[in-house]
Parts: C-alpha cells; structure tokens; sequence
C-alpha cells in the first residue's frame, strides 16, 4: 500500500445534451495516515454521491429526447415546489 495515495472521480457529461461540453467533477480523497482503505473508501462514496455523479451517470445512461428531458425537468420543479410549501406550512 506504499505506493497508494488516493481516490479520484471524474465525470465526462457530453450525452447529456450539454451541446458537446463536457464537464468534469474531480473528486479527490487523500488516504490520512493509519486510515485503512475500507475508512478512505467510505469516504470517496460519501463525497461522489454528494457531488451527485451516481445521479449524472443513470442519467446519462441512456438518451434522453430534448422533449422528455423538458417534461421531466418540469415535473421536478413542481416537485420541488411542493416540497418547499409542505416545509414553509410545517414550519411556519
């Protein structure tokens, strides 16, 4: 394990209809010293779903038409809507 120094993500987002962009999301874990693998392992699985790549890459998995893209994006905003309004009339 000398020769060991980290774990690093990257994501390619060019098929997600971004016009041929492609965005990178670099995640890096430095190993901490008498850290064990499985502990550093954790913690690159806990910051790769955080940055939402597991999201992108089922995402990204297959093609999606620019008009189901829209419908879905619509559908989340008013999912977001609703939960916004179900958290201001719980909380207020």
């Amino acid at each position: 394990m000398e020769g060991f120094r980290g774990l690093r993500a990257a994501v390619d987002d060019t098929a997600g209809g971004s016009g041929g962009v492609a965005e990178y999301v670099s995640i890096r874990v430095q190993v901490r010293p008498n850290e064990s693998l499985e502990a550093a392992l954790r913690r690159f699985k806990r910051q790769v779903n955080y940055a939402g790549i597991y999201r992108q890459v089922k995402r990204n998995a297959y093609f999606e038409k620019r008009s189901d893209r829209r419908r879905r994006e619509a559908r989340e905003r008013v999912r977001n809507i609703q939960r916004a309004l179900r958290k201001s009339l719980q909380g207020g």
